[in-house]
């Protein structure tokens, strides 16, 4: 009878596990859904404050329905849950946003620094004043978006739309936007110190440059202090301090390092 007594007091114990884990998961996606819908809230102190716990959670911009409980589903592609939210001052510093749906959220002085907001959508959102050091933002859209006075510096922006976005005074300094679109772009007084541009940033006669000109086929925006000159080799490695580190050698073989979040490591030009 004794070890009959066991296996039944250890099936208890599995079943009464199975039971409390299944209780747990619904418990945590609750608390989940509750989330997203205060999130997506027009109140902002509601907004920013289920934004905050959704972060601190480690549960922005995954799919939380697995097993682990960790993941979300907040804003990951194709969901518009904080489309249109107010967000204003919120901490979004690291978050892990690739193809979130961010049309005409207000983000005005958000703090995006080194979030990764890959193929991300700000159609019409509000980023004034935010701080966007080092963010991931290949791919991202940012039609018609305001980004007067934002922190764009150090940031990786290769084949972003920023067709007819308001850059005025925006920091760009030592930014990489190759392919970006800037077409009808406004860049008055924007820091172009070090930007790496190339042939393939999309100007037109409506993108209107620091000294409030507009922009021709003849334009010279090394001027500004952009970086044009033509890149013959990329050397990738990774630094002591774990920070991915691209050595760039230039047509006049020049070379110069340049990493994402701290832009050009260099003070000069090194042969």
């Amino acid at each position: 009878l004794y070890p009959e007594a066991v296996s039944v007091i250890l099936t208890i114990f599995v079943l009464n596990y199975l039971q409390e884990r299944r209780e747990e998961h619904r418990r945590i996606k609750d608390l989940q859904e509750q989330l997203v819908r205060e999130a997506g809230s027009p109140i902002h102190a509601t907004a920013v404050s289920a934004l905050d716990t959704i972060r601190k959670r480690g549960w922005l911009g995954r799919d939380f329905d697995d097993p682990a409980f960790t993941n979300t589903v907040i804003v990951t592609d194709s969901q518009s849950i904080l489309d249109g939210a107010n967000l204003l001052n919120v901490d979004l510093h690291e978050a892990e946003l690739r193809g979130a749906d961010l049309r005409k959220t207000v983000l005005m002085r958000g703090n995006l620094r080194g979030a990764d907001l890959r193929r991300a959508n700000f159609s019409d959102a509000d980023l004034r004043l935010a701080n966007m050091q080092g963010a991931q933002l290949a791919g991202t859209i940012f039609a018609h978006t305001q980004m007067q006075i934002a922190n764009l510096s150090a940031t990786i922006l290769l084949e972003a739309n920023l067709e007819n976005a308001n850059l005025t005074e925006a920091d760009l300094s030592g930014a990489d936007l190759g392919g970006v679109n800037l077409k009808g772009a406004d860049l008055s007084k924007a820091n172009l110190s070090g930007t790496l541009i190339d042939d393939t940033v999309q100007f037109d006669r409506t993108t209107t440059l620091p000294d409030r000109t507009k922009w021709t086929p003849e334009t010279d925006l090394a001027k500004f202090g952009a970086e044009t000159r033509t890149i013959v080799d990329e050397h990738f490695q990774w630094d002591d301090d774990g920070s991915f580190v691209v050595t760039l050698t230039f047509e006049d073989r020049t070379r110069r390092k340049w990493s994402r979040g701290k832009g050009w490591l260099d003070d000069t030009f090194t042969k």
